[in-house]
This record gives C-alpha cells, structure tokens and sequence, in this order.
C-alpha cells in the first residue's frame, strides 16, 4: 500500500498556544449572615435522629404497654 502525507520530526513542534484572558472577581466574598445558626444538612440529621428516635419510643411502648 501507498502511504502519502507529511513526515513529521522531532523538532517539528506546533507554536505554544497563546494564554488565554479570565476575568476578575467582583464584588465581596459571600457571607453566610454571621449567625449561628445549623446548615441544612444538620437540621436533616437531626430531624431523621428524632423521627428515629420517636419511632424506637412507640415501639417500646408496643412492646411493653
């Protein structure tokens, strides 16, 4: 078979790309409020403890009453 093309060598590197331009920040960094209240995430797992927690009561009650 014949094969046509380009031969490339080991000194035949393609130019650096040029960097490319991001954009500043602006504005202030977020604030949560500066409060003390629980994430989301603490209020989900306390919320599934109590449901556990009531659950366990209700059936120790069954159990037992």
């Amino acid at each position: 078979q014949r094969v046509v093309g380009e031969l490339l060598s080991a000194d035949n590197t393609p130019p650096p790309e040029p960097a490319k331009p991001t954009a500043a920040r602006r504005g202030q960094p977020e604030d949560n409020g500066g409060g003390t209240s629980l994430p989301t995430a603490a209020w989900g797992l306390l919320a599934t403890l109590g449901l556990l927690g009531a659950g366990a009561l209700i059936e120790t009650r069954s159990l037992f009453g």
